[in-house]
């Protein structure tokens, strides 16, 4: 997750103060020179079969983080928060700076905020997609894949706002800062969320 985060201040033009502490790769492990920060729920599940990498080896960590702790990198301190669905330990980051020239921007690391499957993973979607739309002021979605369900990022995912980016003329606005599209993504999500709990709530309930 932290390391996501870097490579995307990277492709804004942007800079994150200070350094993670990164311990030194061996030939044993020679996935990638970062900090991996994780959570103890997704350490046990790298170590089941399917999730295994690189010739069966289980990726290394440098942090096991619970829900609300935070690492402090130079003069930032990121805070971490989990939302589990795609997998137990899933962490959204936020806390983190990215400039445009000497212009700051909050920025986060997002998660999908789908709590999983049945009655208790839409009850879990809908405390994760309140957790992600109380985190205020966001100006930056350092997004963590290419695209977004379920057309897409509005205005783009990251190639194309790359593509923006790339052709930009001075005096327009980065086409990564854009709250009002995080805003109303965060809006759907809450709102998807709890069309999913009321629909498994029905199913339950035609269980029984």
């Amino acid at each position: 997750m932290f390391a996501a985060s870097c490579l995307m201040a990277t492709a804004l033009g942007a800079s994150l103060s200070g350094g993670a502490p990164a311990a030194a790769q061996t030939a044993a492990e020679p996935l990638s020179k970062t900090c991996r920060v994780t959570r103890a729920d997704d350490v046990e599940l790298q170590k089941i079969e399917p999730f295994k990498v690189f010739d069966n080896r289980v990726p290394k960590r440098d942090m096991v983080v619970k829900d609300g702790d935070t690492l402090t990198v130079g003069n930032q301190t990121l805070k971490f928060h989990q939302l589990p669905g795609h997998t137990p330990g899933v962490l959204m980051t936020e806390g983190i700076l990215v400039y445009d020239g000497g212009t700051p921007y909050k920025a986060v690391v997002p998660a999908g905020a789908a709590g999983g499957p049945g009655l208790a993973g839409a009850e879990q979607g809908v405390k994760n997609a309140n957790k992600l739309a109380a985190i205020q002021g966001v100006q930056v979605n350092l997004q963590i894949h290419s695209w977004a369900e379920p057309t897409g990022y509005p205005g783009g995912g990251v190639l194309e706002r790359a593509v923006l980016l790339k052709n930009r003329k001075s005096g327009d606005p980065h086409p990564f800062v854009d709250p009002a599209t995080w805003n109303q993504r965060a809006k759907a999500a809450q709102e998807d969320a709890a069309k999913t709990l009321a629909a498994e709530r029905t199913k339950a309930a035609a269980a029984k």
